[in-house]
């Protein structure tokens, strides 16, 4: 009989807002051959299967401190509904509370993935809260940050996604015992059937930002950098799993300038298409736990601009992407650097790039997770 797992994830797999969910989807495709899996997630009619869509249980709080703190509530009461599993996993630490509640209410163990850590964040000197120096602020920040640690010390498993993420957090008892490396992947054959895509512009490099308008992805200091002549730069998004801010302030920066568009989110091969008719990408991220869209961008064949933080160091190098870093003048450096690229430098950083990929499968990813989830089914 096969084992069966409940996760819970701030996220859909159908139309993911970021890398949660197409993490999970590869997940689910290598593995429910295994395992019987219950999903609980954001809003998504998907038809995969035992999917269960959580709503905000108060849509007239427009507050995402507070919505994600009252969601815990809803994940909680949609995950006791399921038949009892043997694991219970929670997949980012909104969502750790009602994942520990879960495990505890089922008497089975609980893992976490640490997808992205509050309190790492706030390091980088980013909150959830609009004002941390309030006092309300402050204390909506701090209930965020003990949710993750909370989480963290009931888990008997904390999945971490990159060496280098794993390798900033010591916040919790047994941290180093309990700790596993499971990183992100690549199917690399999703990349070679393609259609044409048309991206705005009229300039000879056609740059793009894919992913969530947020603060972490460094987008503010991109909207500060002036985009030269010959560079189109187009931004790709939804506009929920970010900031308001930041989205308004990408929106008045397409407005301003000729060179600067946005076409809205993309999703499987619409966003595959669009990538590989890219001729550039860039993550000028602040702060990134593994950096799924810098496979994406190797795999795509595109030249790939990376401030090489966190887990990205894991798998980049400056063989293989140009460094833009985290502020406006070395963006823009960064942007003079993509002009001035020769063929046979863009040649070998692309075959570079295709080389990490192969090391980095979706399979032997799910490989170890499955040895992960083999070993806990034992408790």
């Amino acid at each position: 009989m096969k084992k069966r797992i409940q996760i819970i994830v701030p996220d859909k797999i159908k139309n993911p807002v970021g890398g949660l969910g197409v993490q999970l989807k590869h997940m689910m495709e290598n593995l429910e051959k295994d395992f019987d899996f219950d999903i609980i997630g954001q809003p998504e009619d998907n038809g995969w299967p035992n999917y269960t869509s959580v709503y905000n249980p108060m849509p007239a709080i427009q507050h995402g401190s507070i919505t994600t703190i009252a969601g815990q509530i809803a994940y909680f009461a949609a995950g006791i509904e399921k038949p009892k599993p043997d694991i219970v996993h929670a997949y980012d630490w909104s969502t750790y509370l009602a994942g520990a509640y879960t495990a505890d209410f089922f008497k089975v163990p609980l893992v976490v993935t640490m997808n992205l850590s509050i309190n790492l964040l706030e390091k980088s000197g980013i909150t959830y809260s609009h004002n941390s120096q309030t006092v309300d602020g402050a204390w909506l920040h701090k209930t965020h940050c003990e949710i993750e640690l909370y989480g963290l010390r009931k888990a008997k498993k904390i999945i971490h996604v990159s060496e280098g993420y794993r390798n900033r957090f010591k916040g919790a008892e047994n941290f180093e015992q309990k700790s596993e490396v499971v990183p992100n992947g690549i199917e690399l054959s999703e990349w070679q059937s393609l259609a044409p895509f048309k991206l705005p512009g009229t300039g000879r490099i056609k740059l793009i930002y894919i992913g969530r308008l947020a603060l972490m992805k460094g987008v503010m200091a991109l909207c500060e950098a002036r985009i030269p002549d010959g560079i189109d730069l187009i931004f790709i998004g939804a506009d929920n799993g970010g900031e308001a801010q930041v989205f308004q302030r990408m929106l008045e920066k397409v407005k301003n300038e000729s060179n600067v568009h946005y076409i809205g989110p993309l999703y499987g091969q619409d966003k595959i298409n669009a990538m590989c008719a890219a001729d550039a990408v860039i993550m000028p991220s602040i702060h990134e736990p593994f950096g799924i869209v810098a496979l994406e961008a190797l795999a795509s064949k595109s030249i790939l601009l990376s401030s090489f933080v966190d887990g990205m160091s894991d798998f980049l190098s400056e063989e293989i992407a140009i460094n833009c870093g985290t502020t406006k003048g070395s963006i823009e450096r960064a942007l003079l650097n993509l002009l001035s690229l020769p063929a046979e430098d863009k040649r070998i950083r692309i075959e570079k790039g295709l080389e990490i990929c192969r090391r980095y499968s979706w399979k032997s990813a799910a490989e170890k997770m499955k040895n992960i989830y083999q070993d806990l089914s034992k408790y």
